[in-house]
C-alpha cells in the first residue's frame, strides 16, 4: 500500500544527479529499490486500479519507467535517470506517440498530467484540422482550463507558427508537443497516501481532454 514518498527518496535522486556512475549507485541499488522503485509502483498500482474501476472503458495500461537510461543514447550522459515516472496509457507502438497520463519525481519537482509527448508530424497535422473543423469543442475544453489553477497548457511550440485560430485556441494549435501539466515543489502531498486520491481527481479532470487527443489519434491510424 502506498504509504508516500520519504524525504530520503528525494535524498536519493539528488545522489543519482550527482553521482551518476555505476561505482555509486550499485553498493546503494537497494536503497533505489525501497525508497524510490517501490513506492513508484505502489502508487502506479493503485491509481491504475483508481482509474480502472472509474473509468473502465478507458483500456488503458500501467507503464513503470526504468532507472537505467539507453545505453544508445545517453549523449554524454551517466548511465540512470534522475527522475523516474509511470504512465497510463494505451500501449501504441511508439511510446508517446498518443495521449497517455503521468507522473513524475525528479530531485527539484514533482509533476503529473496528461499529453502528447513525442506526437508524429501527422498527428499534430490531425489535431490542427480538427481544430479547423471544429473550433467549438476545443474552445469549450481550453475555457475549462482556463478557469482552473492546477493544471497549465505546457510543451514545446513550433518555431514557426502553424496558423491563427484566435488567441483562445492559437496556443493549442501552435504546439508541437502537446502537455497538460501539473508541476509541484516537494510538499507534504508527496510524502502523504492522499497523493493518490488528488491524482485520482488530476486525471478525471483531464479525461475530456485526454479522449479529445485519443479521437484525434484514432482518427489519424484509421
Amino acid at each position: 500500500m502506498f504509504q508516500g514518498f520519504t524525504p530520503e527518496a528525494v535524498e536519493f535522486l539528488w545522489g543519482i544527479k550527482f553521482n551518476n556512475n555505476r561505482e555509486w549507485f550499485l553498493p546503494r541499488k537497494e536503497q533505489f529499490l525501497a525508497l524510490v522503485d517501490r513506492p513508484m509502483r505502489e502508487l502506479g498500482s493503485e491509481l491504475f486500479d483508481a482509474i480502472a474501476a472509474a473509468y473502465p472503458k478507458q483500456s488503458l495500461k500501467l507503464h513503470v519507467c526504468r532507472i537505467y537510461r539507453d545505453a544508445r543514447r545517453l549523449f554524454g550522459r551517466g548511465p540512470y535517470k534522475d527522475h523516474l515516472w509511470f504512465g497510463l496509457r494505451r500501449m501504441a507502438p511508439s511510446e508517446g506517440a498518443e495521449p497517455g497520463f503521468y507522473f513524475e519525481v525528479a530531485p527539484e519537482y514533482y509533476s503529473y498530467g496528461m499529453g502528447c509527448y513525442w506526437a508524429k508530424a501527422n498527428t499534430m497535422a490531425c489535431f490542427r484540422r480538427a481544430i479547423d473543423a471544429d473550433p467549438l469543442s476545443l474552445t469549450a475544453l481550453a475555457k475549462r482550463l482556463n478557469a482552473q489553477d492546477t493544471f497549465a497548457l505546457a510543451g514545446q511550440d513550433y518555431v514557426r507558427p502553424k496558423g491563427d485560430p484566435g488567441a483562445l485556441l492559437s496556443p493549442w494549435y501552435n504546439k508541437r508537443v502537446l502537455d497538460l501539466s501539473c508541476v509541484r515543489a516537494h510538499d507534504d502531498l508527496l510524502f502523504s497516501p492522499a497523493l493518490t486520491d488528488e491524482l485520482v481527481r488530476g486525471f478525471g479532470f483531464l479525461l475530456p481532454y485526454y479522449d479529445y487527443l485519443e479521437a484525434v489519434t484514432r482518427r489519424e491510424d484509421a
